[in-house]
């Protein structure tokens, strides 16, 4: 799976129009926003990015948090399409666990913390995220994922055991405008 951090992507974003920057990153890509102490590992990846430092984290719901763009040390994933496509379409697993496609190393995940997945064709599919009866939970948006499936969208927060925050973008178009928005706001 490969990655990059989000500076690095701000930078090649300066550089590029919409239509490139979709053309050059055509599969859907998950940000891992930093919190303290949590080591994040991609399963088969010789890529390992600590997660040391604890930015300010500001109150309010997760649109609050959307609303105020990417932080610049966080990581981003490309979901590339030879990653485990089964029947049930394309599942990427969250936990402590070895197995799992993200390794995220803290306490408060569980060993099998969560599932995303799609379901469907890659134009028609739609996303899900499963808690899997973690104890601290995985919430979409600031709300709480408790014994059922919720679909996420392009830039919702889900956030794992209340320490590691992921944000979904499914098309590369969207992903761009907010990169895009938040060099706006920046410079």
């Amino acid at each position: 799976m490969r990655s990059c951090e989000i500076r690095d992507l701000l930078a090649e974003c300066r550089r590029h129009t919409g239509t490139t920057f979709s053309r050059e990153h055509p599969h859907p890509a998950f940000v891992l926003e930093p919190f303290a102490s949590t080591l994040i590992e991609m399963s088969g990846s010789e890529d390992t990015h600590g997660l040391d430092e604890q930015p300010a984290r500001p109150r309010g719901t997760g649109r609050y948090r959307a609303a105020l763009g990417l932080d610049p040390t966080g990581r981003v994933y490309w979901i590339t399409p030879e990653l485990h496509v089964s029947e049930e379409g394309l599942v990427l697993r969250i936990g402590r666990h070895a197995s799992c496609d993200f390794v995220l190393q803290h306490d408060k995940i569980s060993r099998q913390h969560a599932v995303i997945r799609r379901v469907g064709t890659a134009m028609g599919g739609v996303w899900l995220v499963d808690d899997l009866g973690s104890m601290n939970g995985t919430t979409v948006n600031g709300r709480r994922v408790e014994g059922r499936t919720q679909a996420i969208a392009d830039g919702d927060v889900v956030s794992f055991g209340s320490i590691v925050t992921m944000r979904p973008f499914f098309t590369p178009g969207i992903f761009f405008r907010v990169l895009q928005d938040h060099i706006d706001a920046t410079t």
